[in-house]
């Protein structure tokens, strides 16, 4: 059974150090503008032994930040989530979660209102959106699956939806049609042929 012991208190100057374990594996220290806490010879781990939910707290202000760095060297390093059941991030009405650049971002997930989700991609004009279904299929499927209507459509009056690549043939005889809405809600008729 591991028995904690107090510290004896007397003031720390900037940068000065506590060491832990034998060979000085982790360190707390004040570095004059931060708090540290550094695992030098390992992983460094937050854990509690007893059942209950870890809380980190960035803050005690509105508006304060939780930043989460992998490393203070690479470039393109990454920072995994793991856990057996969903993972999930909440955000207070008004807010949004975001991917990315904190000025450009990947995209933008929030709530229009309280029916409404909203998916954007980057933040400069001319950004595109673009869905894949996989990586690796040459013709791979994405369905848009509502009870509603599913409207397709492009806020510029001079650009439109397009559909696939257009072959020309002469006169063809109407075998039926395939209703659809536009804009306007109205229903339109696209002839399918033989």
């Amino acid at each position: 059974m591991r028995i904690p012991r107090r510290l004896p208190v007397y003031p720390m100057g900037d940068s000065e150090d506590f060491f832990f374990g034998t060979d000085n594996d982790v360190n707390v220290y004040w570095n004059g503008t931060y708090f540290c806490l550094d695992g030098l010879n390992a992983e460094l781990r937050i854990s509690f032994a007893t059942a209950g939910v870890t809380k980190i707290y960035g803050g005690a202000t509105s508006g304060d930040d939780l930043l989460l760095h992998a490393n203070t060297v690479d470039l393109s390093s990454y920072i995994q989530i793991y856990g057996l059941g969903p993972i999930i991030s909440h955000y207070s009405p008004g807010n949004y979660f975001q991917m990315g650049d904190l000025n450009d971002w990947v995209f933008k997930f929030s709530k229009l209102v309280a029916t409404v989700s909203l998916l954007e991609g980057g933040v400069t004009t001319g950004d595109d959106f673009v869905f894949k279904a996989n990586i690796t299929d040459a013709y791979p499927k994405i369905e848009l699956i509502g009870d509603s209507d599913i409207n397709l459509k492009t806020n510029n009056a001079a650009k439109y939806v397009s559909f696939g690549v257009h072959t020309g043939t002469g006169d063809v005889v109407c075998n039926g049609n395939i209703p659809v809405k536009d804009e306007a809600g109205n229903i339109r008729k696209l002839m399918t042929c033989a």
